[in-house]
């Protein structure tokens, strides 16, 4: 016995089914995109980097594998910001990530006492593997001068 469903009922069904199988393959696909992150693989060196950082210790930047333009970054963060630099290093907890070719995407927040920075204060970019990994990128979203996170107004 068949059911005869109105055109209207058996649009809505298909467009429901269309919209279920397509968030799940969204679903899947992030799986496949998302980095499954060690603590110690990333907030190690990126608490050194920070403490580097605020030292000024350029050396110790390009020895932990910083880009020239992320020694710039630093250098000029810590003349600008070192106040938000100091609350990310006190407080900087790992946010999450995702992968994209072979570089590491890895989102940072900082637990402030004085709310100088929020959740994803700070995003690096991990390029390589563990062995020769390099810091590519990096992004601040906590300070006075900083660039607002994606999709901020």
């Amino acid at each position: 016995m068949a059911v005869n469903l109105a055109p209207q009922v058996r649009a809505w069904l298909v467009r429901g089914l269309v919209i279920v199988a397509a968030g799940f393959a969204g679903w899947s696909l992030l799986g496949v995109y998302s980095v499954g992150l060690s603590r110690a693989e990333y907030l190690s060196p990126t608490r050194a980097f920070l403490r580097a950082a605020l030292a000024g210790d350029t050396a110790a930047l390009v020895r932990q594998g910083a880009e020239p333009g992320v020694v710039q970054w630093a250098v000029q963060a810590r003349r600008d910001e070192p106040a938000a630099l100091r609350a990310l290093e006190a407080g900087l907890y790992l946010g999450g990530g995702s992968l994209k070719g072979d570089t590491t995407v890895v989102w940072f927040g900082a637990r402030s006492a004085a709310g100088a920075c929020v959740d994803w204060a700070l995003r690096m970019y991990f390029a390589g593997g563990s062995d020769a990994r390099r810091i590519g990128r990096v992004a601040m979203y906590c300070g006075t001068r900083a660039t607002p996170p994606p999709g901020a107004s």
